[in-house]
């Protein structure tokens, strides 16, 4: 029979297939022995993780590490391993199994394939992130993220730095100078901001034909997913991740700049309830407005979370922002949107007309002032909501 080993993906340089000891664990770590497997990375505790037999069975053990050990994407403390699982710790990758045998696909951690292991990915995913395995700003992009029609974003590595996220746009519209400028746009916007609860920019580069965005990458899952998972959040649960989205939306607009589509998708939480506002892509700062077109025919925004204001042809504004994150948090801890229709064009009539229900008619368990301060922030009339991002969070208590 093969004998089991850790096949290592990327994060190590040159590394040859690890085999597991006869006997007793095998460390993984910055410092982790003469016989353990070195992982030369700053976010890797000195001993981070060990491989355990039990039986014919190994199971992988964390040691109290800050930053975690993941096993096919998700954190673990500890969990037997199957043949084809991916283990990740820093920056460090590696498929668990037999010589030659199948093991899960690098990028989606799902489809069990056969190949090199600097190339370790499935049909799919090879079909729809080209890029895999190739390199751009110095980054070898090593996981796709999710795919859309003006780009693709990538999770890159390059060793002994942290992984980042790369923007990347479709090769087609390279030579389209009004769609480039549209995709650095949100490089423009978000440089120089440093909060805990957006999602940093990097750089921007062209390369090899590309355009690229580098980003920070932030381990998570979008509140679209928890709230397709879980339909509403309890109150006491959502109110400190409401906390964090509006810091974030708070210091934007301390500088003068508008996110224009804050929306469930826009916002992600890692399993340790921290939140980061993304996609910063409509943004705008205020400053620009000089020379921006007056008549120009986009309409900002996801039209589920759009200020009523917006279809008219209004510019954005900090009110339209408040009425986007009102609208977010309503759907957070009732359920539903504050607006309803079954059709597209009875929706656009609905956003104008039909006025959102107290929060708390819908859940009964949720508390009077946060109820009165959605619907404040949910005003038809940009003049009826908040003035500021500060003065919705005070009323909702936070």
């Amino acid at each position: 029979m093969t004998e089991l080993g850790l096949l290592p993906l990327h994060g190590l340089s040159n590394s040859p297939r690890i085999a597991l000891p006869s006997s007793g664990d095998l460390v993984l770590g910055r410092d982790p022995g003469e016989n353990g497997v070195k992982i030369a990375d700053p976010r890797c505790s000195r001993r981070h993780a060990t491989l355990s037999p039990r039986g014919a069975r190994w199971v992988v053990l964390d040691l109290g590490s800050k930053n975690g050990t993941w096993v096919n994407g998700k954190r673990v403390r500890e969990i037997e391993l199957q043949s084809g699982d991916n283990l990740r710790i820093g920056h460090a990758e590696f498929a668990f199994g037999p010589d030659g045998g199948e093991y899960r696909c690098a990028s989606c951690l799902e489809t069990l394939v056969t190949a090199p292991a600097d190339t370790p990915y499935c049909v799919d995913c090879r079909r729809t992130f080209p890029l895999l395995g190739t390199s751009l700003g110095q980054r070898r992009l090593v996981r796709g993220l999710g795919t859309g029609s003006f780009g693709s974003v990538y999770v890159g590595h390059h060793r002994g730095t942290p992984y980042v996220a790369l923007k990347v746009l479709h090769v087609e519209f390279t030579e389209s100078p009004d769609v480039v400028m549209k995709f650095l746009k949100e490089a423009y916007a978000t440089s120089g901001l440093e909060h805990e609860n957006i999602v940093r920019f990097g750089d921007s580069g062209h390369e090899s034909g590309y355009w690229f965005i580098l980003l920070e990458y932030f381990p998570s899952y979008s509140l679209t997913e928890v709230l397709a998972e879980r339909s509403y959040l309890p109150v006491d649960e959502a109110m400190p991740m409401a906390r964090q989205i509006l810091s974030a939306l708070e210091y934007a607009h301390q500088r003068k700049l508008l996110h224009r589509d804050i929306k469930p998708g826009n916002i992600l939480v890692n399993d340790d309830g921290l939140v980061k506002v993304v996609d910063f892509g409509l943004a705008k700062r205020l400053v620009d407005s000089a020379f921006t077109s007056q008549t120009s025919t986009v309409t900002p925004g996801t039209p589920l979370f759009m200020a009523p204001e917006l279809l008219s042809g209004a510019r954005a504004t900090y009110r339209s922002d408040i009425y986007s994150a009102a609208a977010t948090l309503f759907r957070m801890i009732t359920g539903r949107h504050p607006i309803e229709a079954r059709r597209l064009d009875e929706w656009f009539a609905a956003i104008q007309d039909q006025v959102p229900p107290p929060a708390n008619s819908v859940r009964t368990e949720i508390p009077e002032h946060i109820s009165r301060a959605l619907s404040k922030g949910l005003a038809k009339s940009p003049n009826a909501r908040y003035t500021s991002i500060a003065e919705l969070a005070k009323d909702l208590g936070l």
